[in-house]
């Protein structure tokens, strides 16, 4: 697991780039968005200390589904794909589920 520090107004990960780390808010709060159209984008979530993100890239071997940005300084740890997988490879079945909570369009 890595530390990244990312300052208020820095995209950490866009739509439609491919996934390959997963995320956990250490510190700071990010702005969850999601392309509405090409001139405006709306906001989905606010994550904040202890929430996560890149998941469903992960699991699902999709692209990114929407695109974060630090609303202020912000603190991440991180996992590249691989650990990932082996790190939380035996959760798996609990975080299908919250994808099935994605696509019925009841997210945390």
């Amino acid at each position: 697991m890595e530390e990244q520090t990312y300052e208020g107004g820095t995209v950490v990960l866009k739509e439609g780039d491919e996934g390959d780390t997963f995320y956990i808010v250490r510190m700071g709060r990010n702005c969850y968005k999601i392309r509405h159209s090409e001139k405006a984008d709306i906001e989905v979530n606010l994550l904040k200390e202890g929430d996560y993100f890149g998941e469903k890239a992960l699991l699902e071997r999709e692209r990114r589904a929407a695109t974060v940005t630090a609303t202020k300084t912000m603190i991440c740890l991180t996992l590249d794909s691989s650990a990932f997988n082996m790190l939380l490879g035996p959760l798996n079945d609990l975080m299908q589920r919250e994808m099935s909570n994605y696509r019925s369009g009841n997210s945390r």
